[in-house]
C-alpha cells in the first residue's frame, strides 16, 4: 500500500476522530438535556441544512480534487471558477430556503431556526471547498486540524449555550459559531491561493464544471437523501419525539459512515492518477475495498449485538425505544463502506453517467419503502428502508465497476469475516452473563484484532511498513 495513502489516511482519521469524539459528547449531551421533543426539533432543521448544503456543491469539489491532482497547471482556473459557481449557488439557495420556510418545513417549532440553519449551511459549505484544495495538495493535514478546530469551537460553543439557554436556538447558534471557526481554521493556511482568485477564472470552464461534476454532486445528493428522507418524512407524519428517538439512533451511525468517506479520500488521488492503468487501478481499488471491510465487519456485527444496553447507556431509558433502529442502521456499515469507494472508482474512471441510476434506486426506493415501512413499524421501519436501499446501491455499484474494470472483494476478506464471527460469539456470550456494554465491547475489539493476527492478515504489517517509509514510496506488502 502506497505510504502517502496510508498517511493522508491517518491524518484524516486523526482529525475526525478527535474531532467527532468531541461531536459525539454534545451530542449525547443535548440529547439528554433537550429531551426526544426539542432534540428532535433541532436534528430535523439540522437535516435540511444538510440537504442544502449538498445542493450547493453539485459535485464540484470532487471535480475540484481530481482535476487538481492531476494538473497543478490548471488547479487555479479550476479554483476560481468553482468558487464562482459555488457562492452563487449558495446564494440562491439561502434565498430560497429563507422564503419558502413556511412551505417546506413540516415542523412549526423549526422554522425558527431556518435563518441559523441557513447561515450553518452557508459556512460548512465554503469549509468543504477549501478542504477540497487542501485535498489536491494531498495535504490531508490541513483538513484533518481544521474538523479538529471545527468540532472543538461547535461543542464549546454549543455546551455554552445549552448551559445559559437549554434549547434547540441556543445548539444552533453554537453550530454556526463553531463552524465560522472551522471555516477560518482551513482557509487560512491556504490563503496564499485565493489571493487574485479572479484571475483564474474562465467562462468557458463554467459548463466544463457545471457538466462533469453535477453527476458525482447526484451521488452525494442521494447519499444525504438516503440519511436525512426518513428524517423529513417522519417530521411530516410522526411526531418530533419520534424524530427525536431515530436521530438518537441514526446520529452515531453517521459519525461512523465517515471512515469509508475518509479512506476514499485518502485513495481517491491515487485513482484518479491510476485510472488509465488498468492494472494499478485495480489493485489500489482492492486495497481500498479491503480496508473499509476491515472496519465495517466488526461495527455492523457488534453495532447490532449490543445495540439496547448501548443505546441505553449513551441516552437514558428514555431513548430505549431507538434500539432497533440503531440494530438495523449499525447492519448498513456492511454496504455504505464499500459502495462509497465503488462512487469514487467510477468517478476517477470519468464514468459519471452510471450515477444516473444511483440516483434513481437510491431516492425513488427510498422514498417508496419509507412510505409503506413508517406507518407499520414506526421508526424502525425507516432504518429498515435505508438498509435495503443500501443494498440495492451496493449491487448496483457493483455491477456498474465491475463492467468497467473487474475485481473482487470477498476472496481478499475470508480472515476479517472469520475474525468478526469469533468476535460475535464472545459478544453474544459476554452479554448472556450481564456484563455492562462497555467492557463487551473493549473484550470483542481485542479479540478482534487478535483473531487477526493469529491469521496473519496482512493489513497490519502493510500498515507498520507504509508507515515506516518516507512518502513516495511504496511499502512492498500487499493486503
Amino acid at each position: 500500500m502506497n505510504s502517502k495513502i496510508i498517511k493522508n489516511a491517518g491524518w484524516l482519521f486523526s482529525g475526525q476522530a478527535i474531532g467527532r469524539a468531541l461531536r459525539a459528547v454534545l451530542i449525547i449531551f443535548a440529547a439528554r438535556t433537550l429531551g426526544t421533543s426539542d432534540w428532535g426539533v433541532f436534528s430535523y432543521a439540522l437535516s435540511l441544512a444538510a440537504a442544502f448544503t449538498v445542493f450547493s456543491d453539485i459535485g464540484i469539489n470532487a471535480l475540484l480534487v481530481r482535476e487538481g491532482s492531476r494538473n497543478a497547471d490548471l488547479r487555479s482556473k479550476y479554483l476560481s471558477t468553482g468558487l464562482v459557481i459555488k457562492l452563487a449557488l449558495l446564494s440562491a439557495l439561502g434565498l430560497f430556503a429563507f422564503l419558502a420556510k413556511d412551505f417546506i418545513v413540516r415542523i412549526p417549532e423549526a422554522i425558527y431556526l431556518i435563518p441559523l440553519i441557513i447561515i450553518i449551511f452557508t459556512l460548512d459549505s465554503l469549509r468543504d471547498f477549501v478542504s477540497a484544495l487542501a485535498r489536491s495538495f494531498e495535504r490531508m493535514d490541513i483538513e484533518a486540524k481544521g474538523q479538529v478546530i471545527t468540532n472543538i469551537g461547535i461543542v464549546g460553543f454549543g455546551l455554552l449555550f445549552l448551559a445559559i439557554n437549554p434549547n434547540s436556538t441556543s445548539l444552533a447558534i453554537g453550530y454556526a459559531i463553531g463552524t465560522f471557526i472551522g471555516l477560518l481554521a482551513v482557509f487560512l493556511p491556504l490563503r496564499s491561493y485565493f489571493r487574485g482568485i479572479i484571475k483564474g477564472f474562465s467562462k468557458k470552464l463554467i459548463k466544463e464544471i457545471i457538466f462533469s461534476a453535477w453527476p458525482f454532486g447526484l451521488i452525494s445528493l442521494m447519499g444525504v437523501i438516503v440519511v436525512n428522507t426518513d428524517v423529513i418524512v417522519l417530521g411530516s407524519v410522526g411526531s418530533a419525539s419520534d424524530v427525536g428517538l431515530y436521530t438518537s439512533a441514526q446520529k452515531p451511525v453517521q459519525l461512523l459512515y465517515l471512515i469509508p468517506s475518509l479512506l476514499a479520500a485518502s485513495f481517491f488521488p491515487t485513482l484518479s492518477r491510476e485510472a488509465w492503468e488498468k492494472s494499478k487501478f485495480r489493485r489500489t481499488l482492492e486495497q481500498g475495498l479491503k480496508s473499509v471491510y476491515f472496519f465495517a465487519a466488526p461495527l455492523a456485527v457488534g453495532g447490532a449485538l449490543t445495540a439496547k444496553p448501548l443505546v441505553q447507556l449513551l441516552y437514558g431509558s428514555e431513548f430505549i425505544p431507538a434500539f432497533e433502529s440503531f440494530a438495523f442502521l449499525s447492519l448498513t456499515f456492511l454496504f455504505v463502506f464499500p459502495s462509497i469507494f465503488f462512487t469514487n472508482a467510477l468517478f476517477a474512471q470519468n464514468s459519471q453517467k452510471s450515477f444516473y441510476g444511483y440516483l434513481f434506486v437510491g431516492i425513488v426506493l427510498n422514498v417508496i419503502l419509507d412510505l409503506i415501512l413508517i406507518p407499520r413499524f414506526g421508526i424502525a421501519g425507516c432504518a429498515i428502508a435505508t438498509l435495503v436501499v443500501q443494498q440495492a446501491l451496493f449491487i448496483y455499484g457493483a455491477l456498474k465497476l465491475g463492467k468497467i474494470l473487474p475485481f473482487s472483494i470477498f476472496p481478499k476478506v475470508g480472515r476479517i469475516c472469520v475474525a468478526t464471527f469469533l468476535m460475535a460469539g464472545i459478544v453474544l456470550y459476554l452479554l448472556s452473563l450481564s456484563v455492562h456494554v462497555l467492557i463487551v465491547i473493549a473484550i470483542g475489539m481485542l479479540v478482534y484484532i487478535l483473531s487477526l493476527l493469529a491469521f496473519g492478515e496482512p493489513i497490519f504489517e502493510a500498515i507498520y511498513m507504509a508507515l515506516r517509509k518516507k512518502p513516495g514510496i511504496t511499502s512492498g506488502v500487499e493486503m
